[in-house]
């Protein structure tokens, strides 16, 4: 990458944070008005913000998607209002250009619609998640062993001053699953909660609705030889399902699910200052009753062991979202 290019990146960046001074944005104007690879770029990087922002915070792309029915991605218009500043003038003529030209090439722009937030939880209540694996009724936070503390390990909460601490990748009475050796240990320390959907069944009947998962992580100082990433899934299940629901069996979870995302995102950083923002996001089937959404902290493989010494969660917020678009 040449010096422009990356001053290009910098600037992008810069205007999409709102970060950007007004003649970092007068020289942003400038390459883009001459260089149709510099208006290229800014849409594929706007694009990027604008799928992963909802409330003005970030999302990261899941690295990887399972599922059971199709799921694809549409991109998003880039909205002046989310930046906070008027979007570059040769910008707005890119937009309007891609939305004339949808019909032509495919290429749909639709805006994202707030439907409603399902969780917003920061753990300020005090009260922890139940120790017995997935929950078989709504509004519960249930899984492995975890408490609710305030600073500690030099770790301060991403808001208020409470945080949920991850103990361990199980719970009192959790099967083995003696028969198969990559179970036998567990090595992801998860928290589950099922969401009613069934109030939304018109907007579900009606349109494009995606459900976006995101939560803060974060981690006291851990060994240079250690690796641990987020994990985070979204489950959409039908009644039937949520009925025979069983608190250990997440495998069977995915394989009885009308769709899910599976994401197991970036690697968490060493600094215990710094919370990352992740989350993953799905598609809603037209026929799903409930959501059964995860977050949690995972070994890397070679380590695959059940404790965790320093991992905190805060902050999880699911919301649903609707372009009021149909999909084929």
């Amino acid at each position: 990458m040449n010096d422009t290019s990356l001053e290009l990146t910098d600037l992008i960046h810069a205007f999409l944070d709102g970060r950007a001074t007004d003649a970092e944005v007068d020289r942003l104007n400038e390459m883009l008005l001459a260089d149709a690879a510099a208006r290229e770029m800014y849409m594929q990087l706007a694009d990027t913000h604008s799928c992963l922002a909802v409330d003005e915070q970030l999302w990261v792309e899941p690295l990887r998607e399972s599922v059971n029915k199709p799921q694809t991605r549409e991109p998003v218009r880039p909205k002046a209002s989310m930046l906070g500043r008027p979007l570059p003038a040769a910008v707005v003529g890119l937009a309007v250009g891609l939305l004339c030209a949808s019909l032509a090439f495919g290429y749909v722009v639709p805006l994202f619609l707030h439907l409603a937030t399902l969780l917003n939880e920061n753990f300020e209540s005090g009260v922890p998640p139940v120790s017995t694996g997935m929950p078989s009724r709504p509004g519960v936070w249930s899984g492995d062993s975890t408490e609710v503390v305030g600073p500690t390990q030099g770790v301060t909460p991403h808001s208020g001053g409470k945080m949920l601490r991850l103990l361990r990748a199980d719970y009192p009475g959790k099967s083995r699953h003696e028969a198969d050796p990559f179970r036998r240990v567990s090595y992801v320390a998860d928290q589950w909660q099922l969401i009613d959907l069934r109030a939304f069944k018109a907007e579900l009947a009606a349109g494009n609705v995606i459900a976006r998962l995101s939560a803060a992580v974060n981690a006291a100082e851990f060994p240079e030889d250690e690796t641990y990433r987020c994990s985070f899934s979204i489950h959409a299940l039908d009644a039937e399902t949520v009925r025979n629901l069983t608190p250990d069996d997440p495998y069977g979870l995915s394989d009885a699910s009308l769709a899910v995302v599976d994401a197991t995102n970036a690697s968490l950083d060493r600094d215990p200052r710094t919370w990352q923002i992740e989350g993953c996001e799905l598609h809603v089937p037209a026929d799903a009753s409930y959501l059964m959404v995860r977050v949690g902290v995972a070994h890397n493989f070679e380590q695959r062991r059940e404790d965790f010494p320093g991992h905190f969660i805060d902050d999880v917020k699911l919301t649903l979202n609707s372009t009021g678009i149909a999909r084929p």
